[in-house]
């Protein structure tokens, strides 16, 4: 089910934002994921992961709508389970929607207080503080006790660039320094990205994005109810 919502919610929000061929794309390398052993790990397993995709692609929506509380909310269960996921809380300064960005983080904060708050209370003050303590305990030092494997081994997901630069190379001190500059340069053109779209927005104040989402014919015929 979380698939088959995955799929046909990005099929609506690709013509929303004016790539209709991706969903023909993707339609058309639906063999593929047959072939793929990873996508039938995640079904067999219902792996959270798909949830989580589809959660994020709702909260996406929202934020680019510029949903006020609907977003606060997804953000917020969000952070409860994967927080590195809540990465569409970083759209509205893409598009220059400070004000928004504003009141959401100020909302969501709230929120997650208050959420911390009633779970600290129903399950004992020792019990719910010792807990958030773990969970930020761990996060801080995830990165650096997931389980490596040596070369010849099975290369999982986690760190993969290292991974794979660890296998083709071997263990060597300067090891992570490149990793780290393979990262950047991947990060930069989104970085560049990011930059012009700021710079463009601010050249055409008033509220560039949304006079261009509210002109799109897929949200006109949204609002007359055709869709």
């Amino acid at each position: 089910a979380a698939y088959a919502a995955l799929f046909f919610t990005w099929r609506r929000l690709f013509p929303f934002l004016g790539v209709s061929q991706a969903s023909q794309i993707i339609v058309g390398i639906l063999p593929l994921w047959f072939l793929y052993t990873a996508w039938w790990g995640d079904a067999i397993l219902l792996n959270i992961y798909i949830l989580l995709a589809l959660t994020v692609s709702w909260l996406f929506y929202f934020i680019w709508k510029e949903r006020l509380w609907p977003s606060a909310l997804l953000l917020i269960l969000i952070l409860q389970v994967k927080p590195q996921w809540a990465f569409p809380l970083a759209l509205p300064l893409v598009l220059g929607r400070f004000r928004f960005f504003a009141k959401l983080v100020a909302l969501v904060v709230g929120g997650y207080l208050l959420v911390a708050l009633a779970t600290v209370l129903w399950l004992g003050k020792d019990y719910g503080l010792a807990q958030y303590t773990a969970y930020y305990r761990m996060l801080a030092i995830a990165p650096n006790k997931i389980p490596w494997h040596g070369p010849g081994e099975y290369i999982g997901y986690d760190h993969s660039i290292a991974q794979i630069y660890f296998y083709l190379f071997g263990y060597a001190d300067a090891a992570w320094p490149i990793v780290r500059l393979i990262k950047a340069l991947i990060i930069a053109p989104l970085a560049l990205i990011a930059i012009r779209m700021i710079r463009r927005n601010q050249e055409t104040q008033p509220g560039p994005a949304l006079e261009a989402y509210s002109a799109h014919p897929f949200v006109k015929k949204q609002e007359e109810g055709v869709m």
